[in-house]
């Protein structure tokens, strides 16, 4: 690595490149696969906290229908939510939006503490009548964004997210 530019090593001829770069400066060969390893952990983590989350959601539902007046908010919240997420996901791990991430961060941190806020209160109520299978999964989908978000902002990416020289 020269300066504090991230490299990338061209496959056919081994120069080195801005990540980033789609072809070689040397011979023109096309870089495939030149995004970083912490993004791809956090697009893969990300999409299994979704998945944890429909589980989650689904193991809940009865619960949620027990308020009538509320069952339609309840299924277009989460629906909506779901879909920004997705949407945030593929711009910072397919489309480089560096503004995307920010706002992921700023979306997590406060539902971060809200739900750790919930899970302690619903723990100190319920005491040992705490259903541990949906808590389980809701502190796991926790850990599991913490770990994204933390992901998108440290190592190898802080470089690949600088826009490429034109």
């Amino acid at each position: 690595m020269v300066g504090s530019e991230a490299q990338i090593i061209c496959p056919a001829c081994a120069t080195t490149n801005l990540v980033g770069a789609r072809f070689c400066r040397n011979c023109g060969a096309r870089i495939a696969g030149n995004k970083p390893s912490n993004v791809t952990r956090f697009e893969q983590l990300m999409y299994l906290s979704l998945g944890i989350g429909v589980v989650y959601f689904a193991l809940r539902y009865p619960m949620f229908l027990r308020d009538a007046d509320a069952a339609f908010r309840l299924i277009v919240t989460p629906a909506f939510v779901f879909g920004i997420t997705i949407l945030l996901i593929w711009l910072i791990a397919r489309r480089r939006a560096n503004w995307a991430r920010w706002v992921l961060l700023i979306a997590f941190l406060p539902g971060w503490v809200a739900s750790n806020v919930y899970l302690i209160g619903t723990f100190h109520m319920h005491g040992f009548e705490w259903n541990y299978q949906t808590e389980f999964l809701s502190i796991a989908q926790l850990f599991i964004e913490g770990i994204g978000v933390y992901l998108i902002f440290t190592g190898n990416v802080v470089a690949w997210f600088r826009k490429p020289p034109s």
